[in-house]
């Protein structure tokens, strides 16, 4: 019995570190403020090469804001053929502390247009090689756009600066 639980908690544990940790670690750095009407791009890729087939696989991309934005993540599975074939591919926006912000299963993903604040951002790439060639491969981007104020906010500060420029003229006369 105690050979038995010994061994299953040697398993578990294999099972942990083995699943638990990321393939790929990449860090984007700090993604510069786009200015009004432009986008930032930054692409990403990874290619796995596994023992087995059916091997599971984490990547894990991070990057900073420095500024509130508009992001877009897509991820594609490089190649749908048998050849570099990744089965239950995943995609995982999270922020810093963990918390999901986007989650999306399938061949191709598109989050969308995300409001992000400032602050830090994880990536999490998943899934299973089942190529033929026990490779598999992937690729993505994230673009980062800035939020856009609205035509009303435009207006609004066009008639606070028409009221101020109206105000210090009638003081001085």
């Amino acid at each position: 019995m105690y050979k038995m639980i010994l061994s299953f908690v040697g398993f578990a544990f294999s099972v942990v570190a083995t699943y638990a940790s990321a393939d790929l670690i990449e860090d984007f750095g700090v993604i510069p403020a786009p200015g009004a009407g432009t986008t930032q791009t930054v692409r990403f890729n990874n290619a796995h090469d596994a023992v087995e087939a059916g091997s599971f696989f984490i990547d894990s991309y991070t990057f900073t804001l420095e500024q509130d934005a508009i992001v877009e993540l897509a991820v594609e599975d490089i190649d749908n053929s048998p050849l570099l074939d990744i089965f239950n591919l995943q995609t995982r926006l999270s922020e810093e502390n963990g918390s999901v912000l986007f989650e999306g299963f399938g061949d191709t993903t598109q989050s969308g247009g995300l409001t992000l604040l400032t602050g830090n951002y994880v990536i999490e790439i998943l899934g299973n090689v089942t190529g033929t060639s026990n490779i598999g491969a992937y690729a993505g981007t994230v673009t980062v756009s800035a939020v856009p104020i609205p035509a009303a906010g435009l207006l609004f500060f066009s008639g606070i600066a028409v009221l101020s420029i109206a105000h210090s003229k009638h003081a001085t006369t």
